[in-house]
């Protein structure tokens, strides 16, 4: 039929005429039916409507050319003005020329093409065809596995019934094709007759409650009870490592041992309505018999259509995914479908008592019968003591970098059980902080590892970052980066009362750190950082072996903000263009001189200020020149005078002494960019606004580090064409100027399944309260120092300024 469509639409091009566009219907402007063409542009969401509606037949359609249009046929009268219903109602058709929609007009209907003879004969080839292809699948089934025998034979019927269902559809359709509302209940029949049929209901209840018990055996909590030796020796099913029984030393969700059947140990029918909608028996007969393989043998993906494969897409799932794999999986269900599970007895089929408790995300159930039948059933597996649930929710906030009382509302928003705060932080201190500090610690040991039996100085970058905005800071980080391997080596966390005030917590975290180095027998060779005082002081006095460098970037980020409030002044404003052209000459100066020496990089910037007053022969031994060519005119800005007021504040900025000092210790090689994009992941994970705790702080750092240190080094990503890719960005200290950035490769998160394995470890074996991965010492709070009323005389002695006396 679209091949057709697309025949006409080509001939009626040629001839500049006009056709409707819709499936099934072949009316054109010469039917004398009225066309109408697509809503404009203007009215995408209108527009959107009629296109989704071709694409209902037509699925390749992408937009309308010049000559398709649609005609009043899949059209309501709702779509149009009254004044036609009444021109109609009193015989005057011959007044109706062309008809007018509706502005908010959309086409419904859908009109199917007549059927031919030889359509009908193709049917029936093709319903005979799927009726010998049902007939060899089953009876395979019956052969490899009896035990599907009563599912294969209602399948058999069902699938012959809706063969007949479909044939029988067809014809009908050849007589009511002129009928839009029987073309319409005819489609909504034939959904139904699919759907439900009067023998599917009894055929269903019948597969399930034959197989029930086994389906929540397996499929809910993965009894292991019943799971034969041949399928453990075969590998199809593999113990998962972190679920284990509960500490009654039952199984959750363990039958009765005498309803257990185990010719039916694999059979299951209570799968999840996400599933692929595969069949493992039919993809087996598949690869027997290719040739015999029919696509409209396929089960439909509607669940009352595919209730009677139920069971074998479950199996198909447990072949082809590990235990472990499936084990890990986690769903939201809600509690009315529980109670669907739950209410009738799987071995009588009675009503059933069903007692409920909680914990957390854990809901227990205690399902008894008249018949004596009873279960207790688990939602969750125990990891040692604990609720696997209850301890993923508190892992997946720590380990994302997500604040607790956010998640928790935002669980409680949804109705979802969850667990407390208080278990929240239980969690933390228990198990989530020591499997933070022991995975990092093993990090941090392999790395010293490897760095002493290379026996090389270390090349190692270092800021501080503080974390509370203004000048009194709780904590500062100091990070220090190994600027070769770009790994974050070290972390050390400083807190204000630790030291005389908040503004010696930088040196502070600075001595920590080369402390933690020489003791583990390290040399430093190369150190970079900013250009703090105290920092320059300390590693001038007491580490004289070491190379000291400042980053370019925090010098030039200064010396910018200085030239623009200078270029602001009174005749100043000549220097503005001059100010990027500048800086770039800062960052050129140290990294075109890697060999140079001090004096060399001191030569090179002093240059830009005979560069810009237009003369480019220096005084310099070194530097005698500017290395550029012949400046073009048309490139050229306007110079400055020597005498004018913009060039002697530029002097007073650029030659000044701390400036010219500070300019011969430039890095010519490392800096500590790197360590700024660390600080801005820790801004996700320990967000400046939020106070933390001492061990909330470290192990938020250290969960920066080790997303930092596994993402640092992430390929650039690829077009599909193999190009590298890019993106423009407009950083609000170029005010205005773009970047060019590149876009690398999703963020992996490993680190997190090793802090999980660790935290499953502790969990089981007991052993979060171990003396050797302990956090450390936390230093008293920053209130220690304070009086501290009783509560009770507190509020006794409260008076409120705005309190009425009586």
């Amino acid at each position: 039929m679209a091949d057709s469509i697309e025949e006409k639409s080509r001939t009626l091009a040629k001839g500049k005429g006009r056709f409707c566009c819709a499936g099934g219907c072949t009316n054109t402007n010469a039917d004398g039916v009225s066309l109408h063409s697509f809503p404009s542009e203007k009215r995408p969401d209108i527009r959107r409507k009629w296109i989704k509606f071709i694409r209902d037949e037509q699925i390749n359609f992408v937009s309308p050319t010049k000559y398709q249009f649609i005609c009043e046929r899949h059209f309501t009268k709702e779509c149009y003005p009254k004044k036609y219903s009444i021109l109609e109602a009193l015989g005057k058709h011959d007044e109706i020329k062309r008809k007018d929609l509706n502005p908010d007009a959309v086409p419904t209907i859908h009109l199917k093409p007549k059927r031919t003879q030889n359509d009908q004969l193709e049917q029936n080839e093709i319903v005979k065809k799927r009726r010998m292809t049902v007939s060899k699948k089953l009876e395979i089934s019956r052969i490899m596995n009896p035990r599907f025998h009563h599912q294969a034979a209602l399948a058999e019927d069902f699938e012959l019934d809706r063969n007949e269902s479909d044939t029988g559809k067809h014809d009908n359709q050849d007589q009511e094709e002129n009928n839009l509302k029987s073309t319409e209940t005819i489609q909504q029949t034939r959904s139904v007759g699919i759907q439900i049929s009067k023998r599917l209901p009894h055929r269903s209840k019948y597969i399930q409650t034959s197989l029930r018990p086994q389906s929540n055996s397996i499929g809910v909590q993965c009894n292991m009870a019943i799971i034969s030796k041949e399928d453990q020796n075969r590998g199809k099913i593999k113990y998962p490592r972190t679920y284990h029984p509960s500490s009654d030393g039952t199984t959750a969700c363990e039958m009765e041992p005498a309803y257990h059947d185990d010719d039916n140990d694999t059979g299951d029918d209570n799968e999840d309505d996400d599933n692929d909608g595969g069949d493992g028996d039919g993809d087996q007969y598949e690869a027997m018999d290719d040739n015999d393989s029919d696509e409209d043998f396929i089960p439909p993906t509607s669940p009352s259509e595919d209730c009677h494969q139920e069971d074998e897409s479950f199996e198909e799932i447990i072949d082809n995914t590990s235990q472990d794999e499936w084990c890990k999986s986690s769903y939201i269900v809600y509690g009315s479908q529980l109670l669907e599970l739950f209410s009738s007895c799987p071995k009588c089929q009675c009503l059933c008592s069903v007692a409920c408790t909680h914990k957390g995300s854990m809901i227990s159930l205690v399902q008894e019968c008249i018949c004596g039948y009873t279960r207790r059933w688990n939602s969750q597996p125990f990891v040692g003591p604990y609720p696997a649930g209850n301890l993923d929710i508190s892992a997946g906030i720590l380990f994302s970098g997500s604040i607790p009382s956010k998640t928790l509302r935002f669980m409680q928003h949804m109705s979802i059980r969850t667990i407390s705060s208080r278990t929240f932080f239980n969690h933390q201190q228990a198990l989530l902080f020591p499997s933070i500090l022991s995975v990092w610690t093993s990090f941090q040991q392999r790395y010293l590892h490897t760095a002493r039996e290379k026996n090389l100085p270390l090349s190692l970058g270092g800021d501080g970052r503080c974390d509370t905005p203004g000048h009194s800071a709780k904590f500062c980080s100091y990070t220090m980066l190994d600027v070769n391997l770009m790994v974050v080596a070290d972390i050390q966390l400083v807190q204000s009362n630790e030291v005389k005030s908040s503004s010696h917590m930088e040196k502070e975290g600075l001595i920590r750190a080369v402390k933690e180095f020489q003791e583990n027998g390290l040399a430093i060779g190369e150190l970079v950082t900013d250009r703090h005082p105290q920092i320059t002081k300390f590693v001038r006095e007491e580490m004289p072996n070491t190379k000291h460098y400042f980053d370019v970037w925090h010098v030039a980020k200064g010396l910018k903000k200085k030239l623009q409030k200078v270029s602001q002044l009174k005749d100043c404003s000549v220097l503005q263009p001059w100010i990027q052209s500048i800086t770039n000459h800062l960052y050129w100066s140290p990294v075109s001189s890697p060999d140079g020496g001090e004096d060399l990089i001191l030569e090179k910037w002093l240059s830009v200020l005979n560069h810009i007053t237009n003369i480019h022969v220096h005084s310099g031994d070194k530097f005698p020149k500017c290395l550029h060519g012949p400046i073009p005119i048309d490139q050229q800005r306007q110079w400055l005078d020597p005498s004018s007021k913009a060039f002697v504040e530029l002097e007073k900025i650029a030659a000044n002494t701390r400036i010219k000092k500070d300019i011969r210790k430039l890095s010519p090689g490392p800096q500590t960019a790197a360590l700024e994009g660390y600080h801005s992941i820790l801004n996700h994970f320990a967000p400046k606004m939020i106070g933390f705790s001492y061990e909330g702080m470290l192990s938020r750092l250290l969960l920066a580090a080790l997303h930092f240190n596994e993402n640092m080094q992430r390929p650039q990503a690829c077009t599909r064409e193999g190009a590298k890719r890019f993106s423009i960005v407009f950083p609000k200290a170029k005010g205005g100027h773009y970047s060019l950035k590149e876009v690398k490769e999703p963020c992996t998160f490993a680190y997190v399944e090793t802090l999980k394995d660790e935290m499953t470890r502790l969990a089981i074996n007991g052993e979060g309260k171990r003396k050797d991965i302990q956090m450390p010492m936390a230093p008293p709070p920053l209130s220690a120092s304070y009086f501290h009323p009783v509560k009770e005389d507190a509020i006794n002695n409260f008076q409120s300024r705005f309190k009425l006396l009586p």
